[in-house]
């Protein structure tokens, strides 16, 4: 899809700008009840490097946490994290409280297997170990995501969005 609109961009930059800016003036975010009672969130049509510098700062976020020995799944404490930062729990707290928050609400049930409905087991993300070293650096691309600039992660999702010279300083186009 990605390499579609990269193409499209390369041929017609302006029309780009165009729909990336329609599309924006469209965000939302949605909430909604799943068969099984939880429920989802959802942002979309959300500017790229916004987007980006969200995903990585709750990945910095749940990968600090791991590292601080929290027992649970990246995925779901990426999720915690998410919500806490959505509904305000943490609305005045530092970076360090916020890890200090998530290690005293750590339960066994965060360190559980995974469900069974999910054959394939936990995420390869979920390679962090608990209490691991600040510096812990990996070859993957998951743990890469820490490492990169919301500028760089907007690249690897679409490369040619982030280098097309339509594009303005502040993320969008125009």
């Amino acid at each position: 899809r990605s390499s579609k609109f990269g193409l499209v961009i390369a041929l017609d930059p302006e029309w780009a700008a165009r729909r990336y800016a329609t599309a924006v003036r469209e965000r939302n975010v949605i909430g909604y009840l799943n068969d099984d009672g939880t429920a989802t969130v959802t942002g979309s049509a959300l500017p790229l490097e916004q987007a980006a510098t969200a995903c990585a700062h709750v990945e910095e976020l749940a990968r600090a946490t791991k590292r601080a020995g929290h027992p649970g799944r990246i995925g779901p404490l990426r999720a915690d994290i998410y919500l806490g930062l959505l509904d305000g729990s943490w609305h005045h707290a530092t970076r360090d409280q916020i890890i200090t928050d998530l290690l005293t609400r750590a339960t066994d049930h965060d360190a559980g297997p995974a469900d069974s409905d999910h054959p394939a087991g936990p995420s390869a993300r979920d390679d962090i170990p608990a209490g691991g070293a600040s510096g812990d650096a990996r070859a993957d691309s998951s743990s890469m995501v820490v490492m990169m600039t919301a500028r760089e992660l907007a690249r690897m999702w679409n490369p040619a969005w982030a280098a097309s010279p339509q594009r303005s300083q502040r993320g969008g186009w125009g």
